[in-house]
């Protein structure tokens, strides 16, 4: 339910600032021409709120006099039709409020994908369209808007010709073993062909004017030795000493380990694995049939092939991105991979885990992955199923970890996957007090979940292997018991701990099972333990410590967009209960923020 306009207005007067989602203007003179500039940015966000005939909030955010509804409203509706390309979905109305006076209220909605990206008419799409990153508006950059442009059709950078390649720069062994797979799996298609046929069939090989030459996917999949036509198109893998990004160990050591790993995408993934593999703790673990030991290592070496599999299978291989690496870092508390480009089509960050969400931006790339054998396991470097994140899931969970989180902007995906288990020592006192609720394991699992600092959704719980119908039920079933509560969203629900479960204390005794709750804090209020869940959240999986600017950044890459002012009160407020710690005086520039003694993130 969207809030009336009397309490946006009294929310802009309580925090002095507008937000991602909120734009006011005076517009006494009439419709300004800034108006086109948020309606670009809401529509190529995910949408808000336009109040025309009020002051800044430097100025009270209050109704200006002289201010004319009834010609601005018209006004209004006129600059919505003409000032965009494409047309932008907006509501305009004018607003009574209690004092008697009338402002104009556009409520604008997120375009669809498809469309994007909505820019100024009158200033072309590079140099008109923009984002909403925070309370102002801004420019996409050209590499931005053709990533949003990328979504009208499929790509085909990676079927391009490589013009310089020719047939021997394929490696021998490797194009033999996939054309063998070819004619095992689709025998209809590839059989009786000669290998060269065979190759062209495949994509492998394309047409160019000098006749057919490697693709870039047949290159960099089958290649002997892709980097001599594309340098950068590797993966560099960096073992860092400490949590923090660019600090040094005692011993002055800013890397414990850098290299880069070339060669085609199989051996890539191999040599990216083996040079983690010496770097991880490992112990030695009776397997399940009881018969010989296997080694484990601090994150299931599964998990690790798969997100780099990942990032190289949808990483952006146009033009702009080729100079840009897949990068992975090994921290002692996290494991990250981060690849250039976002996320193709319409695949939304938190669907990730449910079987079947994917779009393959390299759809040539990924089918001739499907049938390319790893050096070592001859498992295929990809299924093309949409399983490789939901198989993470599955392979954390099995493991007692925590799930990863994903950084998802224009430029660029980052996946981060904590080092700390789900099931701490710490959690599972913790759940003790739940003890006569007779909550199933999946719901215990959830729990431990939002006690970390970290949402739930359904997403989660179809992840870790339920039904999406089961998995409603299981939410739902918590939230009647009121042990956790629901958040409406535009696209999807969430659920956080019910605010007396969030203090650092469990229960000296638990309800009776069939208790039923009623927990109707104010919206504002839910948003703001929201947002400080967040918060601490980042923080606690960073383990090294974040900035101001760092916080608000992870913020805006989860889709809670706000500004400087907000993220500051929050941290405070996360200070002055114990939840966080500043490492520096307030002034510093070396200030950052860790997790406290306390995990209390109640308002």
């Amino acid at each position: 339910m969207k809030e009336s306009t009397e309490q946006l207005l009294s929310m802009v007067r309580s925090r002095g600032h507008e937000s991602a989602q909120l734009e006011l203007k005076e517009a006494v003179g009439g419709v300004p021409k800034s108006l086109s500039e948020t309606l670009s940015a809401f529509s190529n966000d995910t949408g808000g709120t336009i109040l025309l005939g009020v002051s800044n909030p430097s100025k009270g955010a209050f109704p200006v006099p002289d201010f004319n509804p009834e010609r601005t409203m018209q006004q209004a509706e006129d600059f919505i039709r003409h000032s965009i390309t494409p047309p932008v979905s907006a509501e305009v109305s004018i607003d009574l409020l209690a004092t008697g006076e009338k402002v104009v209220r556009i409520d604008v909605e997120e375009g669809h994908p498809s469309n994007k990206p909505f820019y100024v008419s009158s200033k072309g799409r590079y140099a008109g369209s923009y984002t909403r990153p925070g309370e102002g508006d801004r420019k996409l950059s050209h590499y931005e808007i053709d990533r949003l442009l990328e979504n009208k059709s499929q790509p085909v950078h990676d079927r391009s010709a490589v013009e310089s390649a020719t047939l021997e720069d394929l490696d021998t062994s490797l194009t033999s073993r996939f054309i063998e797979i070819l004619r095992e799996r689709e025998p209809r298609a590839f059989e009786g062909l000669s290998d060269e046929e065979a190759l062209k069939r495949a994509n492998v090989l394309v047409k160019s004017p000098s006749g057919f030459v490697p693709s870039l996917a047949g290159l960099l999949a089958l290649g002997d030795y892709p980097q001599s036509f594309f340098p950068q198109l590797d993966v560099t893998v960096v073992v860092l000493p400490t949590s923090v990004k660019g600090e040094a160990a005692e011993d002055g050591a800013r890397f414990l380990d850098n290299q880069q790993c070339s060669g085609p995408l199989p051996y890539i993934i191999n040599d990216a694995i083996r040079i983690l593999r010496r770097s991880m703790r490992s112990r030695s673990v009776i397997v399940s049939d009881g018969v010989g030991r296997e080694n484990r290592y601090e994150y299931p070496l599964e998990v690790i092939r798969e997100l780099l599999a990942n990032a190289l299978l949808h990483r952006d291989y146009s033009e702009q991105a080729r100079g840009t690496q897949v990068q992975v870092e090994l921290y002692p508390d996290r494991f990250v991979v981060r690849s250039p480009g976002g996320i193709y089509g319409n695949v939304d960050p938190a669907e990730f885990g449910e079987n079947g969400v994917s779009s393959s931006r390299n759809a040539v790339l990924a089918r001739i992955l499907s049938n390319v054998s790893m050096p070592e396991t001859g498992y295929m470097v990809a299924e093309n199923r949409g399983s490789g994140i939901p198989s993470v899931f599955v392979s954390l969970r099995k493991a007692g970890m925590q799930m990863p989180s994903f950084r998802v902007n224009l430029n660029e995906v980052e996946v981060t996957v904590p080092h700390s288990a789900l099931m701490t020592e710490e959690i599972k006192l913790w759940l003790g007090q739940f003890d006569g609720y007779s909550l199933s394991q999946s719901q215990g699992q959830v729990l431990a979940l939002l006690r970390s600092g970290r949402r739930a959704s359904n997403q989660n719980l179809q992840a870790w292997g339920l039904h999406s119908a089961d998995a409603t039920k299981e939410l739902s079933d918590l939230v009647n018991k009121g042990l956790i509560i629901k958040h409406n969203d535009r696209r999807w629900s969430t659920y956080s701990l019910a605010d007396q479960f969030i203090g650092e204390q469990p229960l000296k005794s638990a309800p009776k099972v069939n208790r039923e709750t009623e927990f109707r804090g104010s919206a504002r209020r839910q948003r703001v333990v929201e947002r400080r869940t967040e918060i601490f959240s980042l923080i606690l999986n960073s383990q090294g410590g974040l900035t101001r600017a760092e916080i608000q950044e992870g913020l805006s890459g989860i889709g809670i967009h706000a500004s400087a002012p907000t993220v500051t009160n929050d941290i405070n407020a996360l200070i002055e209960n114990g939840t966080i710690a500043a490492t520096a005086a307030a002034q510093s520039k070396k200030r950052r923020y860790e997790p406290g003694q306390k995990i209390a993130l109640a308002d």
